[in-house]
């Protein structure tokens, strides 16, 4: 099932599928109108702070909230670089029908990266496109249950997308510690992607190429070899297992 455009539950689990991240889906009352703007307030503050992921909506009853799992990080709010969503939801709010698009954020220091975002990944789902991240659809045929692979290929197919390729101080942080640097990205696979989702559909999907970090470049990891394209590039192909996660 998926809620809200971005996270799916499935067996007893909710996967962030902007991340790829289990998360803690908490489904609560919809505040009344008088205290409507109390709550959206709260929220937005605690979004900023990095203690919530999400919020919103569901019906004429229901609202959600969606955090990480554990404790969350007790942390400064970080400002939002609003000429970065600006661009992010004019082009989003400009979509046309076999147009996609790739985008770029400037770079920006990592928290104000993290909270601007967050905040460009709310408004991607709610004006209907769901964000979807590229390690995910990376690992889409091994690793993950075998519901949230279906659901991945079905979005592919019938919906549009945002695909992240942006990542979090939780990549960044976990990479180091695991005694393991950022993957090399080739910027020509990561076009290749986009290619090849509007070979199969006309919708105006869209990838979102963070900054770089670390001295990682973002896009599709390459097969590793030295020089400025990988072999996959050269012989014009999807590195695998890519290729097994787009729908045919």
């Amino acid at each position: 099932m998926l809620i809200a455009d971005r996270f799916f539950v499935a067996d007893r689990r909710v996967v962030d599928l902007a991340s790829g991240d289990s998360v803690r889906l908490d489904y609560v009352r919809l505040p009344p109108d008088g205290a409507m703007a109390a709550w959206t307030d709260r929220c937005a503050t605690l979004v900023e702070r990095d203690r919530l992921i999400d919020y919103g909506v569901l019906d004429a009853g229901r609202a959600f909230e969606v955090r990480r799992q554990g404790r969350s990080p007790r942390s400064q709010p970080a400002p939002v670089l609003d000429a970065a969503v600006h661009q992010v939801t004019d082009l989003l709010d400009s979509a046309a029908l076999g147009h996609p698009r790739i985008i770029r954020l400037q770079p920006m220091e990592p928290p104000v990266r993290a909270s601007t975002l967050r905040v460009i990944l709310r408004h991607a789902r709610q004006r209907g496109f769901v964000p979807l991240s590229l390690d995910l659809l990376l690992a889409a045929s091994e690793g993950i249950p075998a519901r949230v692979r279906r659901e991945v290929g079905t979005i592919l197919r019938t919906r549009h997308v945002l695909i992240v390729d942006a990542p979090g101080p939780q990549r960044e942080m976990a990479a180091p510690a695991a005694g393991r640097a950022l993957k090399p990205r080739c910027r020509v696979a990561t076009a290749r992607l986009v290619i090849s989702l509007g070979a199969i559909t006309a919708r105006p999907n869209m990838l979102l190429v963070g900054p770089l970090v670390g001295g990682a470049q973002p896009g599709i990891a390459c097969c590793g070899l030295e020089g400025s394209e990988c072999r996959n590039c050269e012989a014009g192909r999807m590195p695998p297992p890519l290729g097994a996660a787009l729908p045919r």
